[in-house]
């Protein structure tokens, strides 16, 4: 008789236990620490921004933490698509273009957001009774919840679209290497 043990066990991956020391973390130590330096810079920017201006502190808030995560996307996504992860200069460069990037992207945010917001604040005042005297709780209570909407997915679709296609690389290299007949 076996001993309990030594029995295999049924409900087992069938993965071997070779594959799983071999899979790599998703980002290697120097990558790491390029990617902690830059978001530590950010946030003493912003802390030290904010100590001298409330507001211009605010402003880079926006700017730079969606700027650290787009780069470490970008990064990560280059990653997937050559096996190495990018180091020094080229590291450097992705924050460097995130956050030059980042700024169009909350220019065109606002403009989804006052456009979509004022268009809401005039139909709702002409389309429900007024509570006030000008309908100025219509415009506030029509007006900005579209426009927040309209901001967050104009955000969202601007961020994604700047973000590189890998695939569209790998299809791009693959015709080339193809022949035509």
């Amino acid at each position: 008789m076996s001993e309990p043990g030594k029995e295999p066990n049924p409900y087992k991956s069938p993965e071997t236990e070779d594959a799983g020391a071999k899979m790599e973390s998703g980002m290697p130590p120097a990558a790491l620490t390029g990617t902690l330096a830059a978001a530590g810079v950010s946030v003493l920017i912003i802390i030290g921004l904010f100590l001298v201006s409330p507001g211009i502190g605010v402003l880079a808030a926006l700017v730079l933490v969606p700027a650290n995560l787009r780069a470490i996307l970008a990064m990560r996504k280059e990653f997937r698509a050559t096996g190495r992860w990018p180091e020094g200069w080229n590291q450097a460069s992705a924050f460097v273009i995130s956050t030059l990037i980042m700024i169009p992207i909350w220019i065109a945010t606002g403009i989804a957001f006052y456009a979509v917001c004022w268009a809401g604040a005039m139909i709702a005042v002409s389309a429900f009774p007024k509570g006030d005297e000008y309908g100025f709780t219509n415009m506030i209570y029509g007006g900005i919840p579209i426009g927040l909407i309209a901001g967050l997915v104009s955000f969202m679709l601007c961020f994604r679209l700047t973000l590189r296609s890998t695939s569209g690389q790998a299809e791009m290299e693959d015709r080339k290497s193809k022949p035509t007949a």
